[in-house]
């Protein structure tokens, strides 16, 4: 049976190589954005895709080029993307998390799988009504203003994101927040040895790991 459909993939590929080879422009969903991104300009030697992924990706790749649809975008070229809005070095400690349908992927502190999705950080949205969570973002807001405390680590990507890495208590003492108290207080939160909170796209995520 093997030996029957080798020939057959062979043919495919040789079928579909032709549109493999022209991929440059790719599109995914991050930060509450739509974007399309020339893959040729955001590569990374440090972030060469798996074989794995490859082996699971480029079927999909190969029929929206054909169809005359934009292919989504691999792991590689979003880590490198999302590094630089954020300034910080994708290889280093940071992963895909994948937010809801509206927000797309976000760049959060973690450790990477195959795919570059992060194998354990975990983002939750925080629930409350439009003026909680306004209240909320504009107390994120807030710290970005002045010189940043040694326990914080602060991100503002430029795309309308803005990322705070701090302990469970610093958030509590410094955003006055029901909303967030309450997800504050989820065991995986509570188990955490530091936080990550990012304020996109209308709402605001809790992620730990």
């Amino acid at each position: 049976m093997r030996q029957v459909l080798r020939p057959f993939f062979l043919a495919l590929l040789l079928l579909l190589w032709p549109a493999l080879a022209s991929a440059q422009i790719c599109a995914v969903r991050v930060n509450a954005m739509d974007v399309e991104i020339d893959e040729s300009a955001w590569a990374d030697d440090d972030l060469a895709v798996s074989r794995r992924e490859s082996l699971l990706t480029w079927p999909s790749r190969a029929i929206s080029r054909i169809a005359g649809t934009t292919p989504q975008c691999r792991s590689e070229t979003v880590l490198t993307f999302m590094a630089d809005l954020t300034s910080v070095w994708a290889s280093s400690g940071y992963c895909l998390e994948e937010g809801d349908a509206d927000v797309g992927y976000l760049l959060v502190p973690g450790e990477r799988n195959f795919r570059g999705r992060c194998a354990k950080t975990t983002c939750d949205r925080v629930l409350g009504t439009a003026d909680d969570l306004t209240e909320l973002k504009d107390g994120i807001d807030g710290i970005f203003v002045g010189p940043p405390d040694p326990l914080e680590t602060l991100r503002d990507d430029g795309a309308g994101a803005l990322i705070v890495q701090a302990s469970r208590s610093y958030f509590l003492g410094r955003l006055k927040s029901t909303v967030l108290a309450a997800a504050m207080s989820q065991p995986a939160v509570l188990a955490a040895a530091a936080v990550t909170v990012v304020a996109v796209g209308g709402g605001v995520y809790v992620c730990s790991e």
